[in-house]
């Protein structure tokens, strides 16, 4: 036996369906959930399924921490995490045009056969919309009057990856770069919305503050 299949035998088997070693993946897991970085976490499983699903995106272990959050039991990629894979793409990117209390709109932009990025749709989510939906009643009444512009700009993006870039549903993107409005933004560019803790009794995206309500089981996720 050759010193290079000696060293192959030896080494731990990548999982073919993950692509990484069931002991890395426990090992990764374990040391995410016990630094108690990510709050949300309830077990190293958690952690382990996350990083499973940002993988067949292309999301590192500590990306997919922040890009998932666990909807009625399954990962579900947030807002933040739709926005980084929309501007990671190369084909897509996200202007943000307006973002109060009131009102978020969002220019959709793809590049063209000639390279020049062009705006493709103008998307907007606004607190009437929010109210025609029920979103701004009920038991998630008080977030959406603590944290309007986190949950405007998380709805505005939501719809964005629906019905504008829902190609990027099956991608895996080989390199990823965590959205930033600043990135984007001219001298009269709204800053993004501050980053919020979860609320109590609600399920509450980390990084948008978006509040997400139950869907029936034959609805699609967003």
């Amino acid at each position: 036996m050759t010193q290079e299949s000696t060293a192959m035998a030896l080494s731990p088997k990548q999982n073919a369906i993950i692509g990484v070693s069931m002991k890395d993946l426990s090992d990764v897991s374990a040391l995410i959930f016990n630094s108690k970085v990510f709050g949300d976490l309830q077990s190293k499983e958690a952690a382990a399924i996350k990083i499973i699903a940002g993988k067949e995106l292309g999301f590192t272990p500590f990306q997919s921490m922040s890009m998932f959050d666990f909807i009625q039991g399954r990962p579900t990629l947030n807002a933040h995490g739709k926005a980084t894979l929309i501007n990671s793409s190369g084909d897509f990117r996200l202007k943000i045009k307006e973002l109060t209390a009131e009102r978020c709109e969002i220019d959709v932009c793809r590049k063209n056969d000639q390279g020049e990025w062009k705006v493709i749709n103008t998307a907007t989510f606004t607190i009437e919309d929010a109210a025609l939906a029920d979103l701004t009643t009920g038991k998630n009444a008080h977030s959406w009057k603590k944290y309007p512009r986190n949950m405007l700009f998380a709805r505005c993006v939501s719809n964005i990856w629906r019905w504008d870039c829902a190609e990027l549903n099956t991608r895996r993107f080989e390199e990823i770069r965590e959205f930033s409005a600043a990135e984007l933004e001219d001298e009269t560019a709204v800053a993004m919305p501050e980053r919020d803790d979860v609320i109590d009794g609600e399920i509450v995206d980390m990084q948008t503050g978006e509040v997400f309500e139950p869907f029936a089981a034959d609805e699609p996720q967003e």
